[in-house]
């Protein structure tokens, strides 16, 4: 049975479990690396956080009664308590965030009642956990005593309540994404699902690469980007229950290009461009769970391993000056016109024909 609170309860633990793993990340394993080191933990971390999410979620759809988010905060509290283990603490806390994200993902894709809104709610405040958590580790806020490392343990245990709390259990009859109305016939299955994660692929690559030297100027401007990124997904949301999704994010994706691309320099047209390339995020989660209506966890978990897909190349290599401009104004378009094809026909809102992939969707 799903408590009325779920959604909130869900976006907060998801900045809290963020909050914690980036924590652990620059307080406990960049300190006790050297570079080289450091860059393979940062790797790994993000193999098991982003790509293992595609397997729990198969395993959370076979096994519906199944709820992994309170699971995943007793395996990050677990974590905190060895950071005098450094690798068995990342190992940890990055499989403790996957067990918690495809449980918050599958809660915000059930419930969403066909509205994009609650996904886009719930994965915005993961973003503003990542850069405060980062900040309190850098900035020691939470002090450098004994006592100052229980405090992310504590939380998670509170998390871990929280969940239990929110959904005891998802009923078998209850576990079928509801049509958003995003993907309509416009393509297959299989190439709306192409289509949509190499989006999210571009997607992520490109936010990495996006300059913003401007967030160096003080401590409340580095945290700033993230705020952009979690104010674009809650808005790319709602504006796309108002509007539709495929022209808000084929729209906002074009728009950004020229504030991330030409003017990312300048704060207030960074700001204005990071919101804007943020609002497609809700959108791509929600075309790919469409298509995968009986597979929530699944659908959820393929939009992860996207964005590690995505992110892998800056751990390889990086880019600046005007290759960076021109790779970032090139993927955008090209993430932008991956969402035109891959979604609806663009109508205007109330326009929109209902669509019915109840056939198309049988065998998955």
């Amino acid at each position: 049975m799903r408590h009325k609170g779920s959604l909130a309860i869900y976006t907060a633990v998801h900045f809290c479990v963020d909050f914690v793993c980036f924590y652990m990340l620059f307080g406990t394993i960049k300190p006790a690396f050297d570079d080289r080191t450091l860059v393979l933990a940062f790797l790994i971390y993000n193999l098991i956080a982003f790509g293992l999410q595609p397997v729990i979620g198969y395993i959370s759809d076979t096994f519906k009664k199944f709820s992994p988010a309170p699971w995943g905060c007793i395996l990050l509290a677990i974590g905190m308590l060895v950071t005098s283990l450094p690798w068995a603490s990342l190992v940890l806390c990055a499989l403790g965030n996957a067990v918690f994200h495809v449980g918050g993902g599958i809660d915000g894709l059930v419930y969403g009642d066909g509205k994009l809104a609650r996904s886009g709610i719930f994965v915005s405040s993961g973003a503003v956990g990542v850069a405060l958590g980062t900040l309190c580790a850098k900035y020691a806020w939470f002090g450098t005593s004994v006592l100052s490392g229980s405090i992310p343990v504590l939380m998670m245990g509170v998390c871990g309540l929280l969940c239990i709390y929110a959904v005891k259990e998802i009923p078998k009859e209850d576990y079928t994404v509801k049509s958003f109305g995003v993907t309509g016939k416009a393509a297959s299955t299989s190439t709306v699902l192409i289509l949509c994660i190499a989006a999210i692929v571009v997607r992520a690559y490109v936010g990495a690469i996006i300059p913003t030297g401007w967030r160096l100027t003080s401590v409340f401007m580095m945290a700033v980007p993230a705020i952009c990124a979690c104010a674009g997904k809650i808005i790319g949301g709602f504006l796309s229950d108002k509007l539709g999704a495929p022209l808000v994010g084929t729209a906002s994706l074009l728009l950004s290009v020229p504030f991330i691309s030409l003017l990312p320099d300048m704060p207030v047209f960074g700001i204005i461009g990071l919101i804007m390339f943020n609002m497609a995020m809700p959108i791509t989660l929600c075309a790919v769970a469409e298509r995968l209506p009986n597979n929530p966890g699944l659908a959820f978990g393929f939009t992860t391993l996207g964005l590690l897909i995505g992110t892998v190349p800056t751990f390889l290599f990086a880019v600046g000056g005007t290759l960076a401009t021109l790779l970032i104004a090139i993927l955008t378009i090209g993430a932008a016109l991956c969402l035109r094809f891959s979604l609806a026909d663009i109508r205007l809102p109330g326009k929109a024909k209902s669509v019915d992939l109840e056939t198309e969707n049988a065998d998955l």
